[in-house]
């Protein structure tokens, strides 16, 4: 079982706010500061008291962890890049506890604008009843939420997403469904041969439209949170007003009677696009749906249904297409101001391993042989193309637009030399090597770890041509961003999260830097915040002139300090990354890294603090 540390103990570590300069001493009780803390599979809410001071709690020592049976880590350096293996893995301890309570170690002081809240996801709990997780991205998502409110103020809060799974795990206090990434019942194939109904773990993202909140996971239906609180809605996932199906699997018969039979439903994307309207009424939530098509001798078909709302949740029109030959959905997809893009990578699928239950569903996938297929939409229900491009794997889209006759999208992902090496390791070790072994990964071993490079597409649908060319390889990157204000028009700037330089090219590595890249001049400016710390997906907040001027703004970005074992928020200058971050918000605690997030200009936490002077 992974090493957890409980925070019901009489207080926080005490905190000094920097940016304020001043300090509170001796033992005053801030009111309004809980952690709520799970244990033997329990929840129990517990009070604490903060103290304001200046000590600091002791770093947690490195640490081998127990991989269920598995190899314990043991390399204490990995030379190669350049990194402490075991604060590599400490970033995925399960965090038990939920927090609620204003921060007071904050460096640097927080722009007027940045006035909003910062909701983050990724999964959070990794075991359940002393058995390990197969893989990290089966893990329960936990929610976060950063508040900025006047006065240098910011509020801290966090909950576990009580999915109708979650829940029943934690009262049983034992893995009872099978998982996407190889998790598991106790007993073998026999226990879960046949069972096609997947653990919603909600782990992956979350979005806020017209003041609505949704933990979503990629495979399932999205779950309503009360922005507020963060508490889950209804007990059950959401249809989004009758748009999506619940079933125990996103599938279809292609007979609307045997669908609901069999209770087949469909799934939602962990990726939809937030489109900026100027004026805000023109602003456009764009989402997707899908349901795999089972097709005789092992086939199947992908059904998506692009649906588009307006800011008041009406429903502006939708869009269908099929994918043939097609089992696995795409992660992301790229919306321009007329056309949706699905780029659908070539996957083959072991159906009978996964029937058997034998594996995961994800465990199943390997590498094809044929070239990437490029599905054009029109937004107007035109006719959709599919076009060709070489082999590769594309992951998360930064951006796209149209210019002339051509769409032009930027996005990270694997190139042909990559999937090459990956078809490679399927071959030796018998086993999908898309996603990796988490043994592997929390060992800190990148040998086998694809280089993710970023990649642009211009493609042609009058003439059927798509031209892959290179934008940065400098780093091993993803979750590239834009500044929203800007996505579907053409951009200057791309902000990622990067491996350190590798000495040799190609050579992979954890996230350790912040990114600013310019793809006019191919300047690069970046920020590690230490050896031992690793960063997350940054989030671009507009300032003032945001919708005009496309550096003006903030990025916001989580950071694990292996050192301290603790997570902070840095807010960086959109206009300068070598400066170092404005603003350092410290968590007294450790957040396990993350997935997606973003930024709403609603303010959702408590009133303003009044015990600061």
């Amino acid at each position: 079982m992974l090493a957890t540390k409980m925070h019901c103990r009489g207080g926080f570590s005490s905190r000094r706010s920097l940016a304020s300069g001043h300090s509170h001493h001796g033992t005053n009780q801030i009111p309004g500061v809980r952690a709520a803390s799970r244990v033997a599979g329990k929840r129990r809410v517990c009070p604490t008291v903060a103290f304001v001071g200046t000590n600091k709690e002791p770093a947690v020592p490195a640490v081998v962890v127990p991989l269920g049976g598995d190899t314990p880590l043991h390399t204490p350096q990995n030379v190669q890049a350049r990194f402490l293996t075991a604060d590599w893995a400490a970033a995925f301890r399960t965090q038990p506890d939920e927090f609620d309570y204003w921060i007071y170690d904050i460096e640097g002081t927080i722009p007027d604008f940045l006035r909003g809240s910062l909701f983050r996801n990724g999964p959070g709990n990794f075991e359940r009843g002393g058995q390990q997780y197969h893989h990290m991205l089966d893990g329960d998502g936990y929610v976060s939420r950063f508040c900025f409110a006047e006065h240098n103020q910011v509020h801290f809060r966090s909950r576990y997403v009580r999915t109708r799974e979650f829940v029943k795990e934690e009262e049983a206090d034992k893995v009872l469904f099978r998982n996407t990434f190889g998790t598991q019942r106790l007993g073998g194939w026999i226990a879960n041969m046949f069972d096609l109904y997947l653990k919603n773990p909600a782990n992956t993202n979350v979005f806020e439209w017209n003041s609505q909140l949704f933990a979503i996971w990629e495979a399932g239906l999205p779950y309503r949170l009360d922005p507020y609180t963060l508490g889950t809605m209804n007990g059950r996932p959401d249809t989004l007003n009758g748009t999506l199906i619940d079933g125990i699997a996103p599938s279809s018969t292609s007979s609307v009677f045997l669908d609901q039979v069999l209770k087949l439903g469909s799934a939602m994307t962990a990726h939809p696009h937030i489109i900026t309207g100027v004026p805000p009424e023109q602003s456009r939530l764009v989402t997707w749906s899908w349901r795999s098509v089972l097709k005789p001798f092992g086939d199947a078909d992908m059904a998506i249904k692009v649906t588009e709302y307006g800011p008041d949740e009406t429903k502006l029109g939708t869009t269908s297409f099929v994918m043939k030959h097609c089992f696995f959905n795409p992660h992301d997809f790229a919306v321009t101001a007329n056309h949706h893009v699905f780029f659908q990578n070539d996957l083959k699928f072991n159906m009978l391993a996964y029937l058997l239950g034998l594996k995961g569903p994800a465990q199943c996938i390997s590498f094809g042989p044929n070239p990437m297929k490029v599905h054009v939409v029109p937004r107007d229900g035109g006719t959709h193309k599919v076009l060709e491009s070489e082999s590769s794997f594309l992951i998360h889209h930064a951006n796209a637009f149209e210019d002339g006759d051509e769409i032009e999208v930027w996005s990270s992902g694997w190139g042909p030399e990559a999937l090459a090496k990956l078809k490679e390791q399927e071959r030796v070790n018998g086993e999908s090597g898309m996603l990796g072994s988490w043994k592997v990964v929390l060992a800190g071993d990148f040998t086998g770890i694809p280089f993710t490079t970023l990649w642009r597409h211009r493609i042609n649908a009058n003439t059927g041509e798509v031209k892959r060319t290179v934008m940065y390889d400098a780093q091993n990157m993803d979750h590239p961003r834009v500044n929203p204000h800007f996505y579907s028009r053409k951009t200057r700037y791309v902000y990622f999260n990067a491996s350190e330089r590798p000495s040799s090219p190609g050579e992979a590595g954890p996230p350790q830097v912040f990114v600013r890249f310019d793809t006019e001049t191919g300047e690069v400016q970046s920020w590690s915040p230490g050896q031992r710390c690793f960063c997350e997906e940054l989030i671009f907040v507009a300032g003032p002139a945001g919708a005009v001027k496309e550096d003006d703004g903030v990025l916001l970005g989580m950071v694990y300090d292996g050192e301290t074992h603790r997570s902070s928020l840095v807010v960086m200058d959109a206009t300068d990354f070598t400066k170092g971050p404005l603003v350092r918000i410290h968590l007294s605690h450790h957040i396990p890294h993350g997935l997606h997030g973003m930024y709403s200009e609603k303010y959702y936490g408590p009133p303003v603090d009044p015990y600061l002077p």
